[in-house]
């Protein structure tokens, strides 16, 4: 694990695995009663032999103990993963059900805080004794720290994919993966439905792309492997969502399409999935995306034999936990009662079936699930083979013996998080256009610098205020709300904001973009240059043509305060800085004397498009602004010379082959060091 984590130790919840597994624990599932784990290993006295061998009876594997000793309706519980409708705490309606239905799977859909989602953790583990097996217990990170009711949130907020893919940093890709695990464990979590493996949609009215793994199969896979590296020994059950890909190929609310044909899609948007499951991945999740080149009938993935059983258990061999769902969406509503779809996922392969509102189906399902083990739909035996994936894949989570978890007395340090996570925004931050050199702000410029925009504004004026000498700013406040710039706003803003050099402008995904474009042209109109922060979603990005400059984060537009942390520095120049691309080998005279300037070889910033948004803009696209205000320091090393200047002249003296050597320190004290070949001829 990277150094930023070697001090962040997890905190497990009270009631978790180490605790249930013990001598002191409540009895256990997975071992007989009043046995111990320690107990069962010890060679039992001569004189209690059960054989005429003298040979002591071994002990009866846990899981077919349990399979045994349980009711046909509390076994079927185990297949279940629900969703509980508190979000502070648990309601009634949470304690009757879990009193009554032991889920094998719990998730938590909102929380206020981390504290109090680690304290609801054990409350909700409380009532594994009622099943006599550890919950596994969870939820989305992305969807869990959002605001509540437009409240701030207290949550760390994470990077999103496309945050980590603009860096293309492979050590950033290790990072955010191991902090996934880390600030999983540290709520009290003991699994991670998520994120998704999809692939970006082609095309561009699409919903949720920034929680997506961008256009390039490859590089998902590799973000995949980090996932599941970072999570293999933990105490933690990642569960890849949304096999076989394509859930992100949907418009407003109709249903997701898989259009990949089979041919294709283990090298295309099964590939990710493919990866982790060549890695052990334990558990995987088959969404409600419908899959018309997979099976012929179309059903959802999620109802599909053709998915489940025929190319993830049998053509891709997994031999893990097959979660699917969620059966109560819209969507699955709409066409089948939800426990009648209970039977079918069952029927089609699936282990585990996901719920995400309303713990009345889910108890439907139990019912209707029964029913069909009693009238010969569903053999027992089909429901126990799934209880024994289940409930091996909780014992291997209690088995795991991390390095992490050498102490239960420190906390995670949440700053270190956090500024690790502005660190991520910052490193993926964008350029696409910069007309004029808008970019980097000048700190006396002459003219007033205005900020205005639908969301981040005060956080952004209180950070640049000391940075920049005339600073005014002005909040379009109905914005968030309305979803909408009014016109109202757009002639306030157009009235009080004349007389300005720049005006920097926050715009957002969230916002109908035909009246962010609208604000463009009535600022422009003032004579003003025009800078857009644009958050999120990039793909209508290329069509702010009125701003002179267009910097992009791919941020979640509601984590303003992370966003303007790490895009402000950038503002003025002081962004991470990359050695631009180089030939394999640059041609010079011998006895010329050159320039070697390190402003010619960097770029700042260093995010690169994840996705391509146009035939002008492609995946990998950025633009650098100068670099000068981000370099720190410069040491060039020619033939042994060493010489401390950002710009030095040279001459290579002899002919042949020389290797030039530049080390760089940006204003963030991050050294980085690249060899340049040349010929001298």
């Amino acid at each position: 694990m990277k150094k930023l984590y070697i001090h962040a130790i997890v905190l497990l919840a009270a009631g978790s695995y180490l605790a249930l597994f013990s001598a002191h624990a409540q009895p256990s599932a997975f071992y007989p009663e009043q046995i111990t784990p320690a107990e069962v290993t010890k060679p039992a006295p001569s004189d209690q032999a059960s054989s005429s061998s003298g040979t002591a009876e071994p002990a009866e594997d846990p899981v077919e103990a349990f399979i045994r000793n349980r009711s046909l309706q509390q076994r079927i519980a185990q297949l279940m993963i629900v969703t509980l409708e508190g979000e502070s705490r648990l309601l009634l309606g949470d304690v009757t059900y879990l009193k009554s239905f032991s889920p094998g799977g719990i998730l938590l859909a909102r929380s206020l805080n981390p504290s109090t989602a680690l304290s609801y953790v054990q409350s909700v583990r409380s009532f594994e004794a009622v099943s006599g097996a550890p919950f596994l217990i969870g939820a989305d990170l992305f969807a869990l720290t959002q605001p509540t009711r437009s409240l701030p949130s207290q949550f760390i907020q994470l990077p999103t994919p496309f945050s980590v893919l603009a860096t293309s940093s492979p050590d950033i890709f290790q990072d955010y993966s191991a902090l996934l695990a880390l600030y999983t464990e540290s709520l009290g979590f003991n699994f991670y439905p998520g994120p998704a493996l999809d692939l970006s949609p082609p095309f561009k009215t699409a919903a949720d792309t920034v929680l997506t793994l961008g256009s390039d199969p490859v590089k998902a896979a590799g973000i995949a492997s980090c996932f599941q590296n970072a999570f293999a020994g933990t105490r933690t059950a990642w569960m890849p969502m949304g096999f076989p890909g394509g859930g992100a190929n949907r418009e407003g609310r109709s249903a997701a399409v898989l259009t990949t044909p089979l041919s294709a899609l283990l090298e295309q948007d099964g590939l990710p999935y493919r990866q982790v499951i060549e890695q052990g991945a334990g558990i995987i999740h088959v969404g409600n995306v419908l899959v018309p080149t997979l099976d012929t009938s179309s059903p959802p993935a999620s109802l599909s034999k053709e998915v489940m059983t025929d190319l993830l258990r049998h053509q891709l061999n997994f031999q893990g936990v097959i979660a699917a769902g969620p059966l109560d969406e819209a969507l699955i509503q709409a066409e089948t009662d939800p426990a009648v779809s209970a039977v079918m996922a069952l029927l089609a392969g699936a282990d585990m079936l996901l719920w995400q509102s309303n713990l009345v189906q889910p108890e439907k399902a139990i019912k209707r699930i029964a029913a069909a083990v009693t009238d010969g739909t569903l053999s027992e035996e089909h429901i126990n083979d799934s209880v024994r994936r289940v409930l091996r894949l909780k014992m291997n989570l209690a088995q795991a013996t991390p390095a992490q978890l050498t102490s239960k007395n420190k906390r995670v340090d949440l700053k270190k998080l956090g500024e690790w996570s502005v660190k991520v925004e910052r490193h993926a931050a964008t350029l696409i256009k910069n007309q004029g050199n808008a970019l980097p702000l000048v700190k006396d410029g002459g003219a007033p610098v205005g900020i205005t925009g639908v969301v981040g504004v005060e956080e952004l004026y209180q950070l640049l205020e000391k940075e920049v000498k005339r600073l005014v700013r002005q909040s379009i406040t109905s914005a968030r709300h309305v979803g909408d710039i009014e016109r109202f706003e757009i002639d306030r803003l157009t009235r009080n904001m004349k007389a300005l050099g720049t005006i920097v402008v926050i715009l957002t995904d969230r916002v109908r973009f035909e009246s962010q474009i609208e604000l463009l042209r009535a600022l422009k109109q003032n004579g003003a240059k025009l800078v857009v922060l644009f958050l999120g979603d990039p793909r209508n990005a290329c069509r702010l043509q009125e701003a002179d400059s267009i910097l992009l984060s791919y941020c979640n537009s509601n984590a303003t305060l992370q966003a303007m942390q790490a895009l402000a520095p950038v503002l003025m120049g002081k962004s991470p800085l990359r050695f631009r691309d180089f030939p394999d080998e640059i041609r010079v005279k011998a006895g010329e004397e050159r320039s070697f300037d390190s402003k010619e070889i960097l770029c700042s910033p260093v995010g690169r498009l994840p996705i391509a948004l146009s035939d002008q803009y492609p995946a990998g696209f950025s633009l650098s602004m100068d670099p000068g205000p981000a370099i720190k320091k410069v040491e060039w090393f020619f033939d042994g010379k060493r010489i401390k200047k950002d710009k030095v002249a040279f001459t290579f003296s002899t002919p042949g082959k020389h290797t030039v050597s530049v080390t760089v320190t940006d204003m963030f004290k991050t050294e980085q060091s690249r060899e340049i070949p040349f010929y001298a001829e």
